[in-house]
């Protein structure tokens, strides 16, 4: 499966555990909906956000579906030379008490000049 190379970056630093590089890829003033918890509308909650996630047992990320790269949706998702649209399922895995979680979620991330300026990701309801 192709995957947009800013989400496979993202994903890369998000299974590192690597809470600088990770928040490195959004923009000062990004917006982040994220799966696990409450919105976060700034810098220090974005940090706070995934230097708490990324404490979860073995936590992992796995992309299952990459939208943006499918023929029908390519040309749509390159909105200018500078902004990209990216959306998905992935997997989230992860240990609470000895026991494997896994949550399968949606993302859209939307980049401009490589920066993450909105990521929702929410439950995928099925």
């Amino acid at each position: 499966m192709k995957v947009n190379p800013l989400l496979a970056e993202w994903v890369h630093h998000f299974n590192k555990h690597d809470v600088d590089a990770i928040t490195s890829m959004y923009h000062e003033n990004a917006i982040l909906l994220p799966t696990f918890e409450l919105i976060c509308l700034t810098e220090d909650q974005i940090v706070t956000y995934f230097y708490n996630l990324l404490k979860k047992d073995r936590l992992r990320c796995d992309v299952a579906a990459d939208f943006s790269n499918t023929p029908a949706n390519e040309k749509a998702c390159n909105i200018t030379s500078s902004t990209i649209v990216s959306n998905g399922v992935y997997v989230f895995s992860f240990y609470e008490n000895d026991k494997l979680i896994t949550q399968r979620a949606r993302f859209t991330y939307v980049f401009n000049n490589n920066l993450i300026i909105t990521h929702h990701s929410s439950v995928d309801p099925k």
